[in-house]
């Protein structure tokens, strides 16, 4: 891994959303709107993660420990949190 490549992923990582980047929890892209992490590798395929299964429950737990305000932010923009 190159310098870049590693201060790519830490930023991914540790950041707020910004743009149309989507934030990654454990390797997993996050897709809020779908309510998925999703996971694509050429020797798997495509991984999808439903945010109701026991593994999305705790890979939701391990993003509101590592990120609050980012969980809560991406829940809002994707209209399933209100703002009271």
């Amino acid at each position: 891994m190159t310098t870049n490549d590693h201060t790519r992923d830490h930023h991914a990582e540790n950041s707020p959303r910004r743009g149309n980047r989507l934030p990654i929890v454990e390797g997993y892209f996050v897709d809020v709107r779908l309510r998925e992490f999703r996971r694509a590798a050429l020797e798997t395929g495509l991984e999808c993660i439903p945010f109701e299964s026991p593994e999305g429950n705790r890979l939701l737990n391990a993003w509101l420990h590592a990120d609050p305000t980012g969980l809560l932010g991406e829940l809002k923009r994707a209209g399933l949190l209100s703002e009271g």
